[in-house]
């Protein structure tokens, strides 16, 4: 096999001039370290104990959590049989429990015990990169500065001891952190290496992330027709992983669509994705384009079912930083709208995340009306895009048309799936029984209505309501099937062709 070149990793791409504070932990944990193989049995135990039950005093819930005791467990277990590397997993266990237990971000004590235990399995078992990779990943989540020394400490430990699967996520990880700092091209070369090395080394899962990063920084390059073909080809290797495909289609519809202006196009995307995402942060992310989205095409009865289910959402995302970036994207939707309430509530929001953040960020808080004057004057307006190179519309198509089949494929029946699937059946017309909740009964008459149907009984059923739609367009069908306001579409039983 050939010797792959790896580029050239550029620290002025990561580091700035604010110095990142390691703190004390880090200090005692370094010493902690070296002392593990030196010092007896009874003073390690007596430091580590230490450190564990300085966790519990945080949060006096956290004792009685199963995940936790497990963690506890697994380190005093590697004490005891004098195993660094069953100590080393215990920690990370702890480390990762405070992460995505969601109480790191939400509180940063809780980011610094995180930390402290992922350090300290780092430097208790070097005999792996999956350590140093997860430092580098919590700091990144964290906003340190320092997170790409850690992902280049994986990448480097990765390739001496063959462990791929880390080598690769370091390199995803050093490509997002470089797209987070608008180094579109350092990114680039950073995932373009992620997606070599996992080709190279059999890490199949993993292939689609890095087309998925490719697609996003050709985005944001401006370059969409080359991220068009990588997300088409991401979409592929994502096979039946909806999840992964839903944030797709959001990075589509934001990068591409929402980006430029075109709302209109970005909706189709969202309206499916948002139902497939489940873990608080990303689906915080969709709702959030969601309603950039549908202010902007001027949908706002989709706008206030996106405001009424995102403010909840708030509470559960660990990360507040995203919780800014999402409720300062529903302002912008608001505005569009004209909805003046709910673009200052929604600010207010963004304020109470960043002033929990940190306390420098709720210095550098303006007064809410300069922030929705700042607000308003960002607000893309609607545009049409000329589109003039077919290869790269036909890739955009098949992209577009591939996405909203997979993620709209759990609320219709395998009949409406093949007309959607049929490009011959695009101008003919089709019934419909149209199930939804009570109170979005007018909403789907609508909805049929805009799309050129005619509108038949409407039934109650054990679930909800049937709405009935006649002579409705082949072509609307992606629109219908992927309103949030819809829960299943059928052909009905008498329309339905004989076998």
């Amino acid at each position: 096999m050939a010797q792959i070149t790896r580029p050239e990793v550029d620290p002025g791409v990561f580091i700035t001039d604010e110095a990142d504070q390691f703190g004390e932990v880090l200090v005692r944990l370094l010493q902690l370290g070296l002392a593990m193989k030196s010092r007896k049995r009874g003073a390690r135990l007596h430091d580590i104990q230490q450190i564990i039950n300085g966790v519990g005093r945080l949060d006096p819930a956290i004792r009685a959590s199963d995940v936790f005791i497990v963690g506890v467990d697994l380190s005093l277990a590697g004490l005891k049989g004098r195993n660094l590397a069953h100590l080393a997993e215990g920690f990370r266990h702890l480390s990762e429990f405070l992460v995505d237990g969601q109480k790191a971000e939400a509180d940063r004590s809780y980011g610094e015990a995180a930390l402290s235990y992922g350090y300290a399995a780092a430097f208790l078992d070097e005999s792996t990169a999956r350590y140093s990779w997860w430092v580098g990943r919590l700091k990144r989540r964290l906003g340190r500065r320092d997170a790409w020394t850690w992902y280049i400490r994986a990448a480097d430990s990765g390739e001496q001891k063959g462990e791929w699967e880390y080598v690769v996520r370091s390199w995803l990880g050093l490509a997002w952190i470089a797209h987070e700092r608008t180094h579109y091209r350092a990114g680039l070369a950073y995932a373009s290496q992620a997606l070599r090395v996992a080709r190279d080394h059999r890490q199949k899962p993993l292939v689609p992330e890095a087309l998925h990063y490719l697609a996003v920084l050709w985005f944001k390059r401006n370059q969409p027709d080359k991220g068009f073909v990588h997300a088409r080809d991401a979409v592929r290797e994502y096979g039946d992983d909806r999840a992964k495909i839903a944030m797709l289609a959001n990075d589509v519809a934001q990068f591409v669509y929402s980006d430029t202006g075109q709302f209109a196009r970005a909706l189709p995307l969202l309206r499916v994705a948002v139902r497939e995402v489940a873990h608080p942060d990303d689906r915080l992310h969709v709702m959030a384009s969601y309603a950039r989205a549908a202010g902007g095409a001027g949908e706002v009865d989709e706008l206030r079912w996106v405001i009424k289910q995102i403010y909840p959402l708030a509470d559960l995302a660990p990360e507040k930083l995203g919780v800014v970036g999402a409720f300062k994207d529903v302002a912008r939707g608001a505005i569009s709208a004209g909805l003046w309430h709910e673009a200052k509530s929604a600010v207010e929001m963004a304020y109470e995340a960043a002033s929990q953040r940190a306390p420098k960020d709720a210095r550098e808080i303006v007064p809410i009306e300069d922030e929705l004057d700042a607000l308003q004057k960002s607000v893309v307006r609607k545009h049409s895009k000329a589109r003039t190179d077919s290869f790269a519309a036909s890739v955009e198509d098949e992209l577009i048309e591939q996405v909203i089949q997979t993620l709209a494929a759990g609320k219709m029946d395998a009949l409406v799936q093949e007309l959607l699937g049929d490009n011959r059946q695009r101008g003919a017309k089709t019934s419909l029984a149209i199930d939804c909740d009570l109170g979005d009964v007018e909403v789907v008459k609508e909805l049929v209505r805009s799309a050129g149907g005619t509108l038949g009984v409407t039934m109650r059923t054990l679930n909800g309501i049937s709405v009935y739609a006649n002579n409705v367009p082949v072509s609307a069908l992606a629109v219908i099937v992927g309103n949030p306001f819809t829960q299943y579409v059928t052909v009905p039983e008498e329309f339905r062709p004989i076998d």
